[in-house]
């Protein structure tokens, strides 16, 4: 099942279910894995 995506269009993570939030949040909070997930797409 799915809990997080990377939404291309916004640039950062979005929770897909309540489970996903805080995993959501972790993962916009690391920024160098956020600029790599951004250059990928």
């Amino acid at each position: 099942e799915e809990f997080v995506r990377f939404d291309s269009d916004v640039g950062e993570f979005r929770a897909v279910t309540e489970l996903g939030r805080s995993w959501a949040e972790y993962f916009n909070s690391q920024k160098d894995y956020l600029e790599q997930k951004r250059a990928e797409t």
